[in-house]
């Protein structure tokens, strides 16, 4: 196996493993209806917008500011 076939060997793992965390972020788990933080309901579009969010919108700005600290 030459340095070009390495290569390509590698790129196909890379895309099959972004093509993998992809459809994972997009698969609606079970409890992702309620945030983690707080554990009021998400709304229905933020569900639809964001379907991968575990976070209502309050607790995700919260979370987020905390996480630049």
């Amino acid at each position: 196996m030459d340095l070009f076939d390495q290569a390509q060997a590698m790129d196909e793992q890379l895309r099959e493993a972004a093509l993998s965390a992809r459809q994972a972020s997009q698969t609606s788990e079970p409890g992702t209806m309620e945030c983690i933080d707080c554990g009021d309901e998400i709304p229905p579009l933020r569900r639809q917008a964001m379907p991968s969010c575990r976070r209502c919108i309050d607790c995700q700005n919260d979370y987020e500011k905390w996480k630049t600290r």
